[in-house]
């Protein structure tokens, strides 16, 4: 408390000077001369206000003359000619007008040269010689046939179920597609006939056992006899082995 009071009485006094500052500064203008009357009153007395009531000032307050600066005035900018501004140029317009098409380029022309048609016959010497009779075997099933080479006189050579009970080139495996089979073959003399054949149709089960037989067939005595167990026959060039 003791601090607070000496800082008021600073704080007094200071404002004490300033008002007989004040003071002094109305009372040397004159009366006539314009200026703003100021009156300062005193503050109400509070707790930790002030001790003392400040006095009641009135007067005008003096306007002070207008300062001259220190600094010289600015100097005037200088003025000078015109600076000649170059235009920007403007882009020209692109033609409004299409241009015309692209000359194709001419193809030259192909040229084909012709391929040379044959006339029979094609291998020299052959119109000497005389054709020669052939005959077509023909397997359906179980059953092979004979016809002359223009598809006429055909007959039964023979059918392996019904002679012998034998399948020709079949597969015992129902539902199951095995490799290509042989059926037979034909010597090369064309009277005998070397057939794969089987007797079993259909097997029982999975571990049922079978295997073919390699027949012998001739076309003109229709013998058939048993050769060996086996698939695939084939002759020999000259007709005396399979």
């Amino acid at each position: 408390m003791r601090r607070i009071s000496k800082t008021m009485q600073v704080l007094v006094m200071l404002l004490a000077g300033v008002a007989l500052i004040v003071l002094i500064l109305v009372l040397a203008r004159p009366d006539d001369a314009p200026g703003l009357t100021a009156q300062i009153l005193p503050s109400p007395k509070q707790d930790g206000g002030f001790p003392y009531p400040l006095p009641e000032i009135t007067g005008k307050l003096a306007t002070a003359p207008p300062r001259e600066s220190a600094y010289p005035p600015p100097a005037p900018t200088p003025t000078g000619p015109t600076p000649f501004v170059t235009p920007w140029p403007t882009s020209t317009p692109f033609p409004t007008k299409e241009p015309p098409p692209p000359v194709p380029t001419p193809q030259p022309t192909p040229v084909v040269t012709p391929f040379p048609v044959a006339t029979p016959p094609f291998i020299p010497g052959l119109e000497d010689v005389a054709p020669q009779p052939f005959h077509i075997i023909i397997r359906e099933g179980n059953r092979v046939s004979i016809m002359n080479d223009d598809g006429t006189d055909e007959r039964l050579l023979i059918d392996t179920e019904e002679k012998a009970g034998l399948y020709l080139g079949h597969y015992p495996l129902q539902g199951i597609e095995g490799p290509p089979l042989r059926w037979g073959s034909v010597s090369p003399d064309g009277a005998r006939l070397a057939l794969a054949v089987t007797d079993v149709w259909k097997l029982e089960h999975a571990t049922q056992f079978f295997d073919w037989q390699i027949y012998l067939f001739d076309t003109q005595t229709e013998e058939l006899r048993f050769l060996v167990e086996g698939r695939e026959p084939v002759w020999s060039p000259d007709g005396s082995r399979i």
